[in-house]
């Protein structure tokens, strides 16, 4: 069963901090996104290496009437992941 919705992850222009929030977090790029989504199963909006020593950070956005929740393993860093519900 398809939920109403899905998402859009944009990758920032710039790094963000601690104090980095909706209202200040700058401009950024689309990479990719799914239009609606499927509770239960994998989807990968998209995959590239890092360069070793860079900071790279995204946005990610629901559209559509989504309901989501995020959490991001930090240590060790292996990617966000996205909780519809």
């Amino acid at each position: 069963m398809a939920t109403p919705g899905g998402i859009a992850v944009s990758q920032l222009d710039h790094m963000v901090t601690e104090t980095t929030n909706a209202r200040n977090v700058g401009s950024a790029r689309l990479i990719g996104g799914i239009s609606q989504v499927t509770p239960g199963q994998g989807q990968t909006v998209g995959s590239a290496p890092c360069e070793a020593g860079s900071v790279v950070s995204y946005q990610v956005d629901a559209v559509g009437g989504l309901n989501l929740q995020f959490f991001q393993m930090v240590a060790p860093t292996t990617g966000l992941f996205v909780t519809i519900s």
